[in-house]
């Protein structure tokens, strides 16, 4: 856990040493969990109890004859210890902060009013007959902007609720796609149609043209990366069905997709206003009681390290409140050195949530990787699953594991 929280000034001996101090500790996790399947069995056993009984001495000799072996394992290990800077304590270690979220409901977006106003208009004039019935507008801008809250203001906006009969919302999420996956997008925006793997995109092509075909709609394809024009001109071409006054937005970080596909406007979202970043933070961050004076003053030097982005501001906001002035006067110094103006500013952000989690908690979180990019996690098939990992760890041992993932 001491290494865990110093996992960035790792040297590379430290990291080895972790490393095999971890696979120690897994082996053990594994010899416990192979003697407790051998006590299950045991008490399921009682119709054939001197077979059993026979076989179980035999399987415990084995185990004894691991345990010695992962015990000097660790003990190799241990002896290593003085070497490095790790500090060994009786209590865990834990990350104390009150319980809050980030999470954003549309009424908390804050500073967003001209924006909305902005494209809600371009959305409802009156629309060019030189152009085709279905119109495409771009919003463009780094990671954290707040693209995704941005378009959702705008989609549900009473004012477009009434324009347009037919509204979609589909997240494209297309970053580590080597190329655009025609079908899949597609068989999204039709969803509620029964599109299953053996649908062709023949099949796909007709039922779009049922649903949309002739009918004024608004389309939101969030999170789009590809810069391929010929990859997009094939999934717009599908798109084209739509009555005329249809509009499709797309959000994107990538300024070449935007201008490749906003050809009826790009709409590039800039940073938050000062006052408007401090509004934001004073929500996230102050409780309800009297705030400190020299907590406001290293909060306004803190806004001013997140470079105007909103969700950069909620993360460290969250993580700040009600915490100690000492934790505030730490983050100051250190926390925000890695945050700059670039698309790796999110996962930056993100970054500093994370450190603040349980060791344990950090392994849940890493193990839900295992699941594609946007996909809805279901709480049972979470738990199903995670169930029948632990299994196959102790039937075939984490080689096996590793070679599936």
């Amino acid at each position: 856990m001491d290494a865990d929280a110093k996992q960035d000034s790792l040297n590379f001996q430290e990291q080895k040493y972790v490393q095999d101090l971890r696979d120690a500790v897994y082996d053990a996790d594994d010899v416990l969990d192979e003697f407790l399947t051998l006590v299950k069995q045991k008490q399921l056993k009682n119709n054939k109890v001197t077979s059993f009984f026979s076989r179980f001495k035999i399987l415990t000799h084995n185990l004894s004859s691991k345990v010695k072996t992962v015990n000097d394992k660790l003990d190799k290990i241990a002896s290593k210890i003085e070497k490095f800077s790790f500090k060994i304590e009786c209590k865990p270690v834990k990350f104390t902060k009150e319980e809050t979220s980030s999470f954003i409901c549309d009424d908390e977006i804050i500073g967003r009013e001209e924006d909305v106003e902005k494209i809600v208009g371009v959305l409802l004039g009156s629309h060019n007959v030189d152009h085709p019935n279905v119109s495409l507008l771009s919003i463009m801008g780094m990671g954290g902007l707040g693209k995704t809250a941005l378009a959702k203001l705008v989609y549900n906006h009473p004012r477009i609720t009434e324009a347009f009969p037919l509204k979609r919302w589909t997240c494209i999420a297309d970053q580590d796609q080597k190329q655009l996956d025609l079908k899949g997008h597609l068989g999204k925006v039709v969803k509620g149609s029964s599109v299953g793997d053996e649908t062709t995109l023949e099949d796909i092509h007709h039922e779009v043209k049922r649903q949309l075909g002739g009918q004024k709609y608004l389309l939101v394809l969030d999170d789009v990366w590809t810069e391929s024009y010929e990859e997009w001109q094939k999934f717009e071409g599908y798109l084209k069905v739509g009555g005329r006054g249809s509009w499709i937005i797309v959000t994107t970080r990538s300024n070449i997709t935007a201008q490749m596909i906003g050809r009826d406007g790009v709409h590039v979202l800039q940073g938050l206003s000062e006052p408007k970043c401090w509004d934001l933070f004073e929500r996230m961050a102050f409780q309800a009681e009297a705030r400190d004076d020299q907590l406001v003053k290293l909060g306004k030097t803190i806004v001013k390290k997140c470079t105007n982005v909103p969700l950069a501001i909620r993360v460290v906001g969250s993580l700040l409140r009600g915490q100690s002035k000492s934790k505030w006067l730490s983050f100051h110094d250190k926390g925000l050195n890695s945050l700059g103006e670039s698309n790796e500013t999110m996962t930056s952000i993100l970054k500093l949530s994370y450190d603040q989690l349980d060791p344990s908690l950090k392994a849940c979180f890493a193990y839900c990787a295992i699941f594609p990019k946007d996909w809805e996690i279901s709480k049972q098939i979470l738990i199903d699953f995670g169930w029948h990992m632990v299994t196959l760890t102790r039937e075939f041992g984490r080689g096996l594991l590793s070679y599936i993932a």
